[in-house]
């Protein structure tokens, strides 16, 4: 227990005891990498709902995304009356589904065997916040999706305060990103472009939501060497642990 404290100027000339308060709480942030982005993607200024996902049918009724064979509990006002009747069998419309134009950062702080990788962690919630201020500088509309309360949330971020506010809740997260990769999935919350930042490469859902959106994999690793590795779905660029801080200064993302 503190019993004493004391408060000197940098040089250590001047020194002043102070009593210890009975009781403190602090919370500490990683180190946050000052990096910029290159300008192989930039979000397109456009609204939500004038392009739509190639690879994901929707609910837009105005769009038509594909048609196929009628399957069993399709809805009725999905049924395309007039070709069906042509073709002698039922034929079903898959609807449009609009894309989202804004950047999703993905946090991953539970990956597998972060219990035992302290220094990964920290470095995945560093850079996560290095991507977020960067995009911020760069005038790039953005969203973080991540677990609060072992739910998926996902928050948009304009400012500093609000990637910082952001961050102090990441401190908490539960669940995995390729869990929240299942639940973007699931509940068919796509945008052109999400970046992963992760300590560890899940292979099978990385491919699953590279088919449906322009994914890049952001890995830290214990290695001594920064590379670009291009996937067939996805692309990853795997940033060094060791002297993360000091070397990365540009990501092509």
């Amino acid at each position: 227990m503190c019993k004493q404290g004391r408060i000197e100027d940098v040089l250590g000339i001047w020194q002043l005891s102070v009593p210890a308060p009975k009781e403190v709480s602090y919370r500490a942030y990683p180190l946050i990498p000052d990096i910029e982005l290159g300008t192989s993607h930039r979000n397109k200024r456009k609204s939500e709902g004038e392009q739509y996902n190639p690879n994901l049918s929707g609910n837009d009724v105005t769009e038509v995304h594909d048609l196929r064979d009628y399957q069993k509990g399709d809805a009725l006002n999905r049924i395309h009356w007039k070709l069906s009747s042509k073709l002698d069998q039922i034929i079903v419309r898959e609807f449009g589904n609009p894309t989202s134009h804004e950047t999703v950062v993905l946090y991953d702080g539970a990956f597998a065997g972060y219990q035992d990788n302290h220094t990964a962690v920290n470095g995945v919630l560093g850079m996560t916040a290095a991507l977020s201020r960067a995009m911020i500088r760069g005038d790039r509309p953005h969203k973080i999706a991540y677990s609060y309360h072992y739910n998926m949330k996902l928050e948009s971020i304009t400012n500093e305060n609000e990637m910082m506010n952001c961050l102090t809740d990441l401190l908490g997260c539960h669940l995995s990103g390729m869990e929240l990769q299942s639940a973007l999935l699931e509940e068919k919350v796509f945008t052109e472009h999400v970046i992963l930042v992760t300590g560890c490469l899940d292979e099978a859902k990385c491919n699953r939501l590279g088919e449906k959106t322009e994914l890049s994999v952001v890995l830290l690793t214990d290695g001594d060497k920064a590379y670009i590795e291009e996937r067939h779905h996805y692309k990853i660029l795997a940033v060094p642990l060791q002297g993360m801080n000091d070397r990365i200064h540009q990501i092509e993302i």
